[in-house]
C-alpha cells in the first residue's frame, strides 16, 4: 500500500519521505496544503486543508496509481505554527471521512508529529494550540475502528533530524496515544488506575429522569443499563 506524508516544503518533510522510502515503503506520495486538489507527477498532491473532498479526490488517486492507504503521516503542525485547527484537526477528521468512503473498512496507521504538546521533562517549551490534536488523536480510533492513531511529540529536536525516528513509529495496541522524544529517549504516556472510595450515597436517584445526551454508541448506551 501507499504512504501519505501531510508536510510543507523543507528539509524536515524531504527527510521524512526519504527514511520511509529507505525502511521499504513501496509509494510515499508528499501532501502539500493548496487551495484544492491537485495531483503533481507521481508522487506529489495538493490539498486544501480541512475539506473532506480533496481527501476523498487524494485517496482515490493514490488507491489506483499504488494501492490503497496504509499510512498516514501527518507533518503540517510540527513548524508551520498557527493554524492547528484547520491544518490539524478539521484535516484529521475530513481525512478519517474520506477513508471511511473511499477504503471503508481497511487498516491505516495514522501519525501525527506534533512540537510542544508533551510535558515530560518541564522544561522545554510547550504550545498549549497543539492540544487540539489530541481530540481527533484519542476520539478517530474510536469512530472509525480500522484507524489507528499516535501522536509524536518532538519537542525541540529539528524535524530533519528526527526524521529516522518518525519512520520507525509502529502504532502498538499496548502503548499510549502519545509518544515523547526528549534526547536520546522515547518516551510514552501511560495512565495509572487510582482507587476511590465508595460514594457516601448512589449518585442515580431511584425511579429518577435522567436525560443523557449523546448518540446511540457506548458513549450513550453505557450510563444507561442498569447496573
Amino acid at each position: 500500500g501507499a504512504v501519505l506524508v501531510f508536510g510543507d516544503v523543507g528539509a524536515g518533510t524531504t527527510a521524512v519521505v526519504a527514511a520511509l522510502k529507505a525502511r521499504g515503503a513501496a509509494a510515499v506520495v508528499w501532501v502539500e496544503a493548496a487551495g484544492g486538489f491537485e495531483f503533481i507527477g507521481g508522487d506529489r498532491a495538493l490539498v486544501a486543508p480541512g475539506e473532506a473532498a480533496d481527501a476523498a479526490r487524494l485517496l482515490a488517486a493514490v488507491r489506483e496509481r499504488a494501492g490503497p492507504v496504509r499510512r498516514v503521516v501527518h507533518l503540517w503542525n510540527v513548524d508551520a505554527g498557527g493554524d492547528v485547527r484547520g491544518r490539524g484537526f478539521l484535516t484529521l477528521t475530513a481525512l478519517a471521512r474520506a477513508l471511511d468512503e473511499v477504503q471503508p473498512g481497511q487498516p491505516v496507521a495514522l501519525d501525527v508529529v506534533t512540537r510542544g504538546l508533551a510535558d515530560v521533562t518541564g522544561d522545554e517549551p510547550l504550545d498549549p494550540g497543539q492540544a487540539l490534536l489530541v481530540g481527533p488523536g484519542r476520539v478517530l480510533p474510536q469512530e472509525h475502528p480500522s484507524l489507528s492513531c499516535r501522536l509524536v511529540d518532538l519537542g525541540t529536536v529539528p524535524l530533519a533530524d528526527a526524521a529516522m525516528r518518525v519512520a520507525a513509529e509502529v502504532p502498538a495496541a499496548d502503548e499510549g496515544l502519545v509518544v515523547a522524544y526528549r534526547g536520546a529517549h522515547r518516551w510514552v504516556q501511560a495512565y495509572t488506575a487510582v482507587a476511590r472510595p465508595a460514594p457516601a450515597r448512589r449518585p442515580w436517584r431511584q425511579e429518577g429522569v435522567y436525560l443523557i445526551t449523546r448518540g446511540l454508541g457506548g458513549g450513550g448506551l453505557a450510563p444507561a443499563r442498569p447496573p
